[in-house]
């Protein structure tokens, strides 16, 4: 079974609560055929981005695709995404959310 890993809310929150600077982005890929692995498989892209404003953590966003393109050349539309509580709480839930979809995928 592919997992997706356990994530660190610190991780997500970079360098925000001490110089107000960016985030870190926590992406990673995951084959829907466990058997085939190429360049042109299509796979389950995910990604989670915190969403900070002013040193303030507002939410994280978790979306996901399926395809072969990275997601600055996905279109949109093909991208579902779901927010969260900017929190370890929500990190989690986010995890989870994001392999309960990969695994409703994978059928």
């Amino acid at each position: 079974m592919s997992k997706i890993d356990n994530l660190n809310f610190s991780y997500l929150c970079g360098a925000v609560a001490a110089y107000d600077a960016g985030v870190n982005d926590f992406t990673g890929s995951l084959f829907l055929k466990e058997h085939k692995h190429g360049a042109f498989e299509n796979t389950f892209n995910y990604k989670l981005h915190l969403c900070a404003k002013d040193g303030k953590k507002e939410k994280i966003i978790a979306s996901y695709y399926v395809g072969i393109m990275n997601f600055e050349n996905t279109d949109e539309s093909e991208i579902t995404a779901k927010d969260f509580e900017a929190s370890q709480q929500g990190t989690d839930e986010a995890i989870n959310w994001l392999q309960s979809e990969y695994e409703k995928l994978k059928k």
